[in-house]
């Protein structure tokens, strides 16, 4: 991602959950990182990934929602 730049981002949802909802019902969205020891965090500094610490990492990622942006929700009946 390039800051000042619009970007689409592709993820599956970890945890899903299931409900009938009514019509004109809203939906919530939580987007958030999963962060346990596990897993490796790439901080950007182009290097490998096992080798980066928290001093590569730059200004911290800002994410920002447009009045176009949307979320795709299978739905099947």
């Amino acid at each position: 991602m390039q800051p000042g730049h619009r970007t689409v981002l592709d993820f599956e949802a970890g945890r899903a959950t299931s409900k009938r909802m009514q019509p004109g019902s809203r939906l919530v969205a939580v987007v958030s990182v999963l962060r346990n020891p596990q897993q490796e965090i790439n901080y950007g500094s182009g290097k490998a990934v096992a080798g980066e610490s928290i001093a590569d990492a730059g200004e911290p990622l800002r994410v920002r929602w447009y009045g176009g942006s949307y979320l795709e929700i299978p739905l099947s009946r």
